[in-house]
């Protein structure tokens, strides 16, 4: 669905879900939290907040504003640089609206994990409370929380099990191993590097990989 927005009335399922979420409780919202995660493969923990030169200029600085509250040192992945096929998504098209628009990115791997639910519950509750509509103290407001503008998915040649060495959130540098590629009988078939000093946005959840396949999120650090 998030490939879609505004939708379609008269569309395919998801284009009528979409417009149906978009006429009855988007253009109604004065801000928007559109809560993801990694899906089966991945597991992610970050804020997915990059909109558009247009969008920057409309509600840039009330998206950074909800980065901030939504807070737990949670990283951050902005800028202006959204690839053609996510045009459609929610907080591009909401941004072209006026409504700020931030999508956490926290879990993955087709299941459901306290942790992660935790982080967004709560994360939720620090905008409502930075919003003024809750009275409350916001948890993790004081972690530090990395922003980046760029972010890269190292691919492999070949196909095989991949085995993390690196962690969620963690600070890699350039060159820097973040997992191997290993065939069934446990051989190294391939080192993946990231191709620069960064912070690591998703992991692999799954571990088979096919050539030419996603396999960490890199976020560019300054």
């Amino acid at each position: 669905m998030n490939r879609v927005w505004p939708g379609n009335p008269r569309g395919l399922l998801m284009e009528r879900v979409a417009a149906a979420l978009w006429e009855n409780v988007v253009l109604k919202s004065d801000y928007v939290v559109d809560l993801h995660e990694g899906g089966r493969a991945f597991m992610a923990r970050y804020i997915h907040a990059r909109g558009t030169e247009e969008t920057d200029k409309i509600v840039g600085d009330e998206v950074r504003r909800l980065c901030r509250l939504f807070g737990q040192g949670i990283p951050v992945l902005g800028g202006v640089r959204t690839r053609g096929s996510m045009l459609g998504s929610l907080s591009v098209q909401a941004g072209l609206r006026g409504i700020p628009c931030i999508g956490p990115e926290l879990g993955g791997g087709s299941r459901i994990w306290d942790e992660f639910v935790e982080i967004g519950v709560q994360g939720v509750r620090n905008v409502l409370i930075g919003l003024g509509m809750v009275q409350d103290e916001p948890v993790g407001a004081d972690l530090e929380q990395v922003t980046v503008n760029e972010s890269n998915w190292p691919k492999t040649e070949r196909g095989g099990m991949m085995y993390n060495t690196c962690k969620l959130g963690e600070v890699v540098e350039e060159g820097e191993n973040v997992g191997v590629l290993r065939d069934t009988a446990g051989d190294v078939l391939e080192e993946v590097r990231a191709p620069y000093r960064s912070v690591i946005l998703d992991t692999r959840y799954q571990p088979t990989v096919y050539p030419g396949d996603w396999t960490f999120h890199c976020g560019k650090l300054a």
